[in-house]
């Protein structure tokens, strides 16, 4: 089941994506560490998308972009180069405008 932003909750019983680690800070916050990519995150890589993949099978963020997460823990990202933020995951929005200007022109 999806949430209103296209998200699937995660499954706590499946195992975090190879190279992910679960950490906690001393106040007790949970965050995972991608040591693939040497990066942390507040959010679940675990969290599946509309399409079904996580959000890890995804790949990484684009150069400047960050995921985070709001008081009702729903997913927002930050675009630094530029100072905006959006609900839309940038990585979604590449492979459906790579899909309208590449692949409809040639089906009509």
């Amino acid at each position: 089941m999806s949430t209103s932003d296209g998200y699937t909750p995660v499954n706590e019983s499946e195992d975090l994506p190879e190279g992910w680690e679960e950490r906690y800070t001393p106040a007790g916050n949970r965050y995972f560490v991608d040591h693939n990519t040497r990066s942390t995150s507040w959010v679940d890589p675990r969290i599946r998308t509309a399409s079904g993949k996580t959000l890890a099978e995804l790949g990484p963020l684009p150069d400047g972009w960050e995921i985070r997460m709001n008081e009702e823990s729903k997913i927002y990202f930050v675009n630094h180069n530029d100072k905006t933020t959006s609900w839309t995951d940038p990585r979604l929005s590449e492979c459906y405008w790579k899909w309208v200007t590449c692949l409809l022109p040639h089906t009509l």
